[in-house]
């Protein structure tokens, strides 16, 4: 489960856990398959409505990212292949990483703090892009959330704790 196949890459919770632990309960019927990625999918549009609502506070902001997330030409491989689940996968981690991290923002609960690191950690075993979440996290925290990331943004590298590094 944990040795590199395809480049040397290591997923195993979008690749191994989900092909070995589907095939098992469901043998090769396509539909169970089929049917975890258009839930995650739909849970990444729900999560992408509630990220653009909370961090623009527009009720119209938060219609229209959805739709044009879906309008995007690329999206038919994943929604169609299902070995492609990892992009969807992905696409989830990022997006709950990122609201949970702008729930902690803006509410101070150590817990968002918590699991979104939860998340972020387990995002590796989906896919390696989501080495790209710190620079999302950080982006967010200069642009729309000084306030809390201030600490962060003005000690000097060499003297930050590795978790305010990172996020």
């Amino acid at each position: 489960m944990f040795t590199p196949f395809a480049q040397g890459t290591i997923r195993p919770l979008s690749e191994r856990f989900f092909f070995i632990s589907f095939y098992r309960w469901f043998g090769l019927d396509a539909l169970p398959f089929r049917l975890v990625v258009f839930a995650t999918q739909f849970a990444n549009l729900i999560l992408l409505t509630a990220l653009t609502r909370r961090i623009t506070g527009s009720p119209l902001a938060g219609f229209l990212a959805p739709l044009l997330w879906i309008a995007n030409a690329n999206l038919y491989v994943p929604m169609s292949w299902t070995s492609s689940y990892n992009q969807i996968l992905c696409a989830f981690c990022l997006l709950l990483a990122t609201w949970l991290f702008v729930r902690f923002t803006q509410s101070g609960e150590k817990r968002y703090y918590a699991w979104q690191w939860l998340v972020f950690l387990l995002g590796f075993g989906v896919l390696e892009l989501n080495l790209i979440y710190p620079a999302i996290a950080t982006l967010y925290g200069i642009c729309c959330a000084p306030r809390c990331c201030s600490s962060c943004i003005t000690r000097p590298a060499y003297r930050q704790r590795p978790a305010d590094a990172i996020a």
